[in-house]
């Protein structure tokens, strides 16, 4: 059992209850780590490309890696048209210019800067490419993992952003297998859920809760989510706390709010005046 659960099962043992404290505590917690960051949240919304590095915004984006993908890839589009070559192009020609190694916690920042990523950042490199080209895709959230799935012309595919060699899957019986691989059993008895950030294999449990569909603007919350982890990780509870109100914003999603909970009984809070981001 990690550190983490281990606080967790204090709390409940211990029957800790908000709502039984006499005196409410006012927290105020400093939530944003850049000036840029509450306007890129705030005003890129609709644009992913800026809002997925919000998280580590930058005053200048280094985009000249992405510029050559970019400008590659529009050169095949011409050539080859919507077949399965574009999407043999898209998949290897990010990993050659932009996905160069595999790094848990990554961010989309670091990944634009020095080719450093994770499912969610690589995932995302990948999708907005499929936008930029108009392929129609699903970004597919497993419990600690997400990859796209996608249909060109009726010609089902895979782009798992962690396999460089093998992670474009077009065969229906291989798509068929990497799913349920993921899929796995499912449980419904929520009290097992495990956090672990999502890129994470985990070796305690088999068990999947999830298995969704979301938008790169959600994809975006789940990369604050990761970066709340490894900050509670590394004993930073109040960052913790301040990463998950802006993963909440992007993807108030129920394992965001679970986490959320959780952080904020370890640190004690009763109540918090947290900033509105909108």
């Amino acid at each position: 059992m990690n550190r983490f659960l281990i606080i967790l099962v204090f709390i409940q043992l211990t029957g800790y209850s908000a709502k039984s404290q006499e005196n409410h505590i006012e927290f105020s917690i400093s939530v944003y780590n850049h000036p840029l960051e509450k306007e890129f949240l705030s005003e890129y919304a609709n644009d992913p490309f800026i809002l997925l590095q919000s998280l580590y915004p930058k005053e200048e984006i280094n985009s000249g890696n992405w510029n050559k993908l970019v400008n590659k890839l529009d050169k095949g589009m011409k050539k080859n048209n919507k077949n399965v070559q574009l999407l043999s192009d898209i998949f290897f020609s990010t990993h050659q210019l932009i996905l160069k190694n595999y790094a848990k916690f990554s961010h989309f920042s670091q990944t634009l800067d020095e080719g450093v990523y994770d499912c969610v950042t690589g995932t995302a490199s990948l999708a907005l490419m499929l936008e930029r080209y108009e392929i129609p895709y699903r970004i597919i959230e497993t419990d600690q993992h997400v990859f796209i799935k996608g249909d060109l012309d009726g010609i089902p595919f895979i782009f798992e952003s962690t396999f460089p060699i093998e992670g474009l899957i077009i065969d229906p019986e291989k798509i068929k297998n990497f799913e349920e691989s993921y899929i796995g059993i499912q449980v419904n008895n929520k009290k097992l859920r495990n956090h672990s950030e999502v890129g994470t294999i985990s070796e305690e449990t088999n068990f999947n809760f999830l298995y969704n569909i979301i938008d790169l603007k959600q994809l975006a919350g789940l990369q604050y989510y990761n970066d709340a982890i490894k900050k509670f990780h590394e004993d930073d509870f109040q960052a913790a706390y301040a990463q998950l109100i802006k993963a909440e914003f992007l993807y108030p999603s129920e394992r965001i709010l679970d986490l959320k909970g959780k952080v904020q009984m370890v640190l004690g809070i009763v109540s918090v005046k947290e900033p509105i981001l909108h």
